[in-house]
């Protein structure tokens, strides 16, 4: 499935250079100092030194023991060290799960890192349109406040009447309290930027949303964004150290080799060597082999599953973000072809337009305002969530 788009509707608001207080900057600002990814990455080295168990050999066994004997004959000390090697270490199985299991553990962290960046998006998208709303409803306050005081000089000279000044009252309390809202919304979101962020005094007074290009060829964006997924590459590593759990189970079957040094001391004679022997269990390992082999299915039928979800999911977020972005071109579009507030001004002050009609013909202009920056709003998200299903990068 192809759908081409042309660029330019990669959307209206968007810009290659960014200002110095700039959503890219505050991206990359919380991808540095996030306290959540902060604590992500010491999990990850957490993980990692965990995983590195895996490959350490048994402890070593040493024996000492001293014997005495009789008079004559003198004392003995024999000294004894071994090392125990199972075949799962010897044929490197150990090695490669914890190696699949360090690759887990970096792919949860890169998926960590999308979901940071997702809600990061998101947010900044939320303050982008209440500054853009906030700037709307000043404008739209200031003209209302610039009637109402025309009004007024119009009721003082008979000209209008106490009817007018009622409605255009009414007008510019509606707008007050609409600012006032916005501004607390605003206020809610910028706290939340600075917990996520990790920087208390930060804030975001921008009103142009910047985004990357909207990618045109579904097939070749979705293999890769299944390619690169963490979330992917988790599932497919899981099924992998599950397969080397089991076969390590099934190498318990094996004995251990058992490798060392020992030296008996006397008074006239001493013995050194090695040492070398098995251990052979004669506890079945059946019940182990079997929750292993049923863990490798379980992996498997998750993997596939969960890739058909995220399939989905991406198409989703691919078709919702293109349809959105056709909604938005045309509404940008059709608001600046309806922008008649230099008509509407010019005939009230001619006396060709009631004060009430000219309250309905403004309003109407700044709902359709309103109207197109929510639609703003939600083409960024659906562009934020169609970002989210971009390539991770390999951490080490």
């Amino acid at each position: 499935m192809k759908r081409l788009l042309l660029l330019s509707l990669c959307v209206l608001a968007c810009v290659t250079a960014y200002p110095e207080d700039s959503m890219t900057q505050i991206l990359d600002m919380i991808a540095e100092d996030s306290p959540r990814l902060k604590a992500a990455a010491q999990a990850y080295m957490t993980e990692r030194a965990d995983n590195a168990r895996i490959r350490a050999l048994d402890a070593p066994d040493m024996e000492f023991n001293m014997l005495w004997g009789n008079d004559g004959i003198g004392n003995r000390n024999d000294v004894k060290v071994t090392q125990s090697v199972d075949m799962a270490t010897i044929s490197g199985k150990k090695g490669s799960l914890a190696a699949s299991l360090d690759r887990q553990s970096s792919y949860h962290y890169q998926s960590e890192y999308i979901e940071v960046l997702y809600d990061a998006r998101i947010l900044l998208a939320d303050i982008v349109y209440y500054n853009r709303l906030i700037e709307t409803l000043d404008s739209y306050q200031s003209a209302m406040k610039a009637l109402y005081d025309k009004t007024e000089r119009s009721l003082k000279a008979g000209e209008a009447t106490s009817i007018d000044m009622g409605k255009v009252r009414l007008q510019l309390s509606s707008a007050r309290t609409a600012a006032a809202v916005a501004v607390t919304e605003r206020a809610a979101l910028i706290e939340s930027l600075r917990t996520v962020s990790g920087h208390p005094d930060i804030d975001f007074t921008g009103t142009v949303y910047e985004c990357d290009e909207l990618p045109v060829d579904f097939d070749s964006w979705l293999a890769t964004a299944v390619a690169g997924s963490p979330m992917v590459r988790y599932l497919d590593s899981k099924v992998q150290s599950s397969e080397f759990q089991l076969d390590m189970d099934k190498m318990a079957w094996a004995p251990k080799l058992d490798v060392g040094y020992m030296a008996e001391l006397a008074r006239t004679d001493k013995y050194r060597g090695v040492t070398l022997g098995v251990s052979i269990p004669l506890w079945s390992n059946s019940l182990n082999v079997r929750r292993s082999r049923s863990a490798v299915s379980q992996a498997v039928a998750e993997n596939d599953w969960r890739k058909q979800e995220f399939i989905t999911q991406a198409t989703n977020a691919w078709n919702s973000a293109h349809s959105m972005a056709e909604i938005a071109a045309e509404s940008q579009r059709d608001l600046e072809l309806s922008d008649t507030r230099a008509l509407l001004d010019r005939a009230l002050e001619a006396g060709e337009l009631s004060v009430l009609d000219y309250l309905i013909e403004s309003g109407m202009y700044y709902d359709a305002v309103k109207e197109n920056l929510k639609v703003q709003q939600q083409y960024h998200h659906a562009l934020s969530e169609l970002y989210r299903f971009a390539p991770a990068e390999d951490i080490e």
